[in-house]
């Protein structure tokens, strides 16, 4: 039986130059890892411009806000943040967004719904204004 590999060929691997831009997409994460993180923000007090401005805000901090709108009830006292899905990472990191407590059952609850396909729900109340953060940013806001 004669040999695979004729004596004449080289067989020492060489493995192509990559370009720095194939990096881009994990550079991208580690500098934004809130861009993994898809929430939607819905206005449930009925001011005008509220899902847009937050939308926004939560843009600036790199989160992919994949809808924004009205919720169906806008009488909402309190803002929600709602974990849809088992990513709490995701979930901590928006309630830190507007300086709220995990753990601080007026504004935060757990409702899984997997249909959604997004991280969490974010339903703004007419308490918004005490977010200071968001305030600010809202009232820098130009429209």
């Amino acid at each position: 039986m004669g040999e695979l590999i004729p004596p004449s060929l080289n067989n020492e691997l060489i493995f192509p130059e990559i370009s720095p831009q194939l990096f881009l997409a994990k550079n991208v994460y580690v500098e934004h890892p809130n861009q993994s993180i898809e929430v939607e923000v819905l206005n449930g007090c009925g001011v005008d411009y509220l899902a847009e401005k937050t939308t926004d805000y939560l843009r600036s901090k790199h989160f992919d806000v994949v809808f924004s709108g009205n919720a169906r009830n806008q009488q909402y006292q309190h803002t929600l943040i709602i974990l849809r899905n088992e990513k709490v990472e995701s979930f901590i990191k928006i309630a830190n967004s507007f300086d709220i407590d995990y753990t601080d059952i007026t504004h935060i609850q757990v409702t899984p719904d997997e249909s959604l396909c997004l991280d969490v729900t974010v339903i703004l109340g007419a308490d918004y204004r005490k977010f200071a953060e968001l305030t600010e940013h809202i009232n820098a806001s130009p429209f």
